[in-house]
């Protein structure tokens, strides 16, 4: 509806905030100064920011209410309706002497309604903006993790999709084949089958512990039970578990120099970060070379290597590989067993204890992985 200015009054029907498309109000200010600066009109939020009752705002001047760059509204009102639109920043003076701070665009009153010519003064809180913009902010923050989120779970559905074929290609194929023998099954072809089947189904078991684990990390529902350990143990337990999910390296442990001190940590959990490094380098090592482990103890801990002979691992890719779902190699065409999760699953294990993981380029080619636990505190 036109503003008309006939004597100083509140503005009937600005409400105090505007809303846009059923966003959050957004505070305002409206004034209307005649071209002497006396206030003529004004909306019921300068009331409620300003603490002045109607009575009380009429006729009183710009520079009772604003504060700092006032110069350039005394310039708008000098120049009357030939002044241009500026935007500026001035605060508020409050009735109680407080200040805060707005930003404010500045106009000529053009409407052919407006009996008394004068300025416009419409005041936006800088504060309300700051939120709006932190809030925007978090939204946006918010949108790139659900989208990284998606991403990660699109590389899962393809690597778990590729990794599951294996498992059920020998299912399928062997139970095919034992079925086409019906009662009289050759008994090295059986053999055969069923060493096939047994360590098909050891992969599956495998990937699903994976998965598993790295849910449980997602709700931080990891519990770890400590017991003392040596070294050596976690390196044998852990050789165990990857001879039992049919890897076949040749490896060496280096003996250590002096008498080792057991560890206080959760050995099952450790002995699962050993073996996920261990598995790591057998995938990567070439035949004939040999997969070497050691640790190293002082007064501040243990620290465990797994060193390998492989390829190694590209620099653009050393930040990333203990994120959770990362693969060196295209998610459809890697070409080693894996969904991605062993690396983020140690990095975790190792964390919760409170020591480190690291990954370095190793002298004359290959990989070292060692990760160090601090002497727990009784």
């Amino acid at each position: 509806m036109p503003i008309e200015v006939v004597e100083a009054k509140p503005l009937a029907g600005v409400a105090m905030s505007d809303t846009f498309d059923g966003a959050e109000p957004v505070r305002i200010l409206i004034f209307a100064f005649d071209l002497e600066g006396r206030l003529l009109a004004w909306n019921d939020h300068v009331v409620r920011v300003t603490g002045y009752a109607d009575p009380e705002l009429r006729d009183m001047s710009f520079t009772d209410l604003l504060a700092g760059g006032v110069e350039s509204i005394g310039e708008v009102i000098a120049s009357g309706s030939d002044a241009r639109e500026i935007a500026l920043r001035a605060e508020l003076v409050r009735k109680d002497g407080s200040r805060e701070p707005y930003e404010f665009q500045v106009g000529p009153l053009r409407d052919h309604d407006v009996v008394t010519p004068g300025i416009t003064v419409i005041g936006t809180d800088i504060s309300v903006r700051s939120d709006m913009l932190d809030e925007l902010t978090q939204t946006l923050s918010e949108k790139a993790e659900v989208e990284e989120h998606l991403e990660e779970l699109e590389n899962l559905f393809a690597v778990a999709a590729h990794e599951l074929r294996h498992p059920a290609t020998i299912f399928k194929g062997y139970s095919t084949l034992l079925l086409d023998m019906k009662g009289d099954p050759d008994p090295k072809v059986l053999e055969e089958a069923l060493r096939s089947i047994d360590s098909s189904a050891d992969r599956l078991v495998h990937m699903v512990e994976e998965l598993f684990e790295s849910a449980l990390i997602e709700r931080q529902e990891m519990e770890l039970e400590y017991r003392e350990v040596f070294p050596s143990s976690l390196i044998d337990s852990a050789m165990e578990r990857v001879v039992t999910l049919g890897f076949d390296l040749k490896y060496a442990v280096r003996p250590f120099d002096g008498e080792p001190s057991r560890m206080t940590v959760d050995p099952v959990r450790l002995q699962e970060v050993l073996a996920i490094l261990i598995e790591n380098a057998a995938k990567y090592t070439p035949e004939g070379e040999t997969v070497e482990i050691w640790f190293e103890q002082d007064d501040g801990g243990t620290v465990l290597t797994v060193a390998d002979r492989g390829p190694g691992v590209p620099e653009k890719d050393r930040e990333r590989i203990f994120e959770r779902f990362y693969q060196v190699e295209d998610v459809m065409h890697h070409s080693k067993p894996g969904i991605g999760l062993g690396l983020h699953i140690a990095r975790y294990i190792v964390d919760a204890h409170g020591g480190w993981i690291k990954m370095e380029p190793r002298d004359g080619g290959g990989t070292l992985f060692s990760f160090m636990v601090p002497v727990k505190q009784r």
